[in-house]
């Protein structure tokens, strides 16, 4: 069970990286865009201070870039971890499972073998 947490949480927190890329991204956008109209404008006292935020959201894009590939190769190794041992798991309760039923059988095969003298005297 702790490993499906451990899953549940990285995949949150994986989540939690592509919004902050998103985020990232979109301001990115809306700060280029808001450059270009300052150029565009003639505020040329406005344009290297835009230009600043402009490289600082750039940045940031790639940090974020960086930190969602970083948690998706996590996520991927904690996938890969709790398969494995999901089919270990499986093995183990199969496994018993049919030991189960084979002392089930075997007790079967007992009573029966108790039983049969009696059958036989009934038929014979």
């Amino acid at each position: 069970m702790s490993l499906v947490g451990s899953v549940k949480s990285a995949l949150g927190e994986r989540a939690k990286a592509f919004q902050h890329w998103e985020h990232a991204r979109h301001t990115l956008v809306r700060k280029r865009e808001q450059r270009s109209r300052l150029e565009m404008g003639g505020r040329a006292d406005k344009v290297p201070a835009a230009t600043d935020e402009v490289a600082e959201w750039e940045r940031r894009l790639e940090d974020s870039q960086v930190n969602f590939e970083r948690v998706s190769h996590v996520v991927r190794r904690e996938i890969g971890l709790f398969e494995r041992r999901r089919v270990i798991d499986f093995k183990g309760a199969v496994v018993h499972y049919l030991e189960a039923l084979m002392a089930c059988q075997l007790q079967m095969v007992a009573h029966w073998e108790e039983f049969l003298p009696e059958v036989k005297a009934i038929l014979f």
